[in-house]
Formats: structure tokens, C-alpha cells, sequence
């Protein structure tokens, strides 16, 4: 999180310089519908507050930032333009990140391709329609009607999550489904010199010692 974003919440003079902001923008009558409480304006500066930022973290306007936000599973989402914006703004890129298609339909494909600053080696991703359709909570319009721009706002996110997760942190596309908690499998890790040397002691380890690689438990959880 950026030093600015930081003080907001946490320097008494800029959180009361935020909260004046917040106010102003809440009695807006242009602020879009889903930051305004139906229970109290209170709620709403709430919500404002939390676009200022959001936007402060990211340098942007925070009107701006509001515009191009949704509600999202009960969390604030934010669409694939503003996405992109972010990632070619905040991720120290070498250039812009370049996009290469292949395939129809469902099969269509898209790879994204990008270079840090600092790094000789380029990265990237692949991403499908029918990959980026099961990710969604509802099939998204632009899947149908401009199946190439919503692979490019997908991918961009997908590519941004796997090499600078910390420029999205926290971040999430207004069509994401938050329906199913991902499974995670844990898995027992290899028994280390320190397990043993406490097995000579005595000294019970927390839990019993699987064949190296055994999955022994598995957790749901949100993203």
C-alpha cells in the first residue's frame, strides 16, 4: 500500500481532509447507485471514503475511480478498463503489455505479454473464452458482443494477479463469481532435521508425520 493511502486512514489531518472529500462526493447527485446507502448517509461516506483510498493507492482521480466501480459479491468491483489503466500505470512496465489471439469461439485465446523494467525475460499468460465464462457469475455481454476486448480485461487481471500481485491487490472484476470458495489442498511437507531431532527429545510435533506429498487436509476458503 502506498505511503499517501496509508496516511489517509491513519494521519488524523488528511483522514479529516478524506472525510470532507467523501462527503462531498456522497451528496453527489452523479455518484453511482451502489455506493449510496439505502440505510444511512453515514454508509455512504463510507463507501466514498473507501474509492478515496483506493484511488490514492493508485494515484487516480477518485471521481474517476468511482465511476468505474460495481458491487461484486458484496465487495466493491471495479470494470476491465479501469484494471488495465492500473496495471499499465502501477506495474513498472517496460512499455505496454502486447496481446496475440488465435482460435474461435469458445476456443478463442488470447496471450498476454509483458516486460518489467528490471527483467530481461518477458512474462505472460494465456487465457480461453470458455476459461474466462467459467470464472463469471453471469456470462458477461462482451463475451457475445466483443469477445476479443473482454478476453484483453480478463487477461489483463489474470496476467497482473500472477506477476505483480501486489499492484491488485485486493481488486475484483465486477463479473467475478464469489460463489464457490475455492478449494485448497494442504499438503504434508518432508520431514525436516528439526521434526526429528524433536521426535529423539520427545516432544510430540503438532500433527502426525504423512508420507511426503500426502494431501491431509482441505480447507474452503473466500478469495
Amino acid at each position: 500500500m502506498s505511503d499517501s493511502a496509508m496516511e489517509l486512514m491513519f494521519n488524523p489531518d488528511l483522514f479529516s481532509q478524506g472525510q470532507r472529500l467523501a462527503s462531498v462526493m456522497a451528496a453527489s447527485q452523479f455518484l453511482p447507485a451502489h455506493l449510496k446507502s439505502k440505510s444511512s448517509q453515514a454508509e455512504t461516506v463510507a463507501n466514498c471514503y473507501q474509492v478515496i483510498v483506493q484511488a490514492q493507492r493508485w494515484g487516480m482521480d477518485p471521481y474517476q475511480v468511482a465511476n468505474h466501480t460495481f458491487s461484486v459479491g458484496g465487495r466493491l468491483g471495479y470494470d476491465g478498463q479501469l484494471i488495465a489503466s492500473v496495471v499499465h500505470g502501477r506495474s513498472n512496465l517496460d512499455g505496454r503489455l502486447v496481446c496475440k489471439y488465435d482460435g474461435t469461439g469458445d476456443n478463442r485465446k488470447i496471450t498476454i505479454i509483458g516486460r518489467f523494467k528490471d527483467e530481461q525475460e518477458s512474462r505472460t499468460i494465456e487465457m480461453t473464452v470458455a476459461q474466462g465464462k467459467a470464472a463469471t457469475q453471469q456470462v458477461h455481454r462482451m463475451w457475445t458482443s466483443d469477445p476479443d476486448q473482454k478476453l484483453w480485461y480478463s487477461g489483463v487481471l489474470k496476467w497482473a494477479r500472477r506477476h505483480c500481485p501486489e499492484v491488485v491487490l485486493g481488486v475484483r472484476a465486477e463479473d467475478e463469481d464469489f460463489s464457490h470458495p475455492e478449494t485448497i489442498v494442504v499438503a504434508q511437507q518432508p520431514r525436516t532435521a528439526n521434526a526429528k531431532a524433536l521426535e529423539v527429545l520427545g516432544v510430540a510435533e503438532e500433527s502426525a508425520v504423512a508420507t511426503e506429498g500426502t494431501p491431509v487436509a482441505q480447507e474452503s476458503v473466500g478469495e
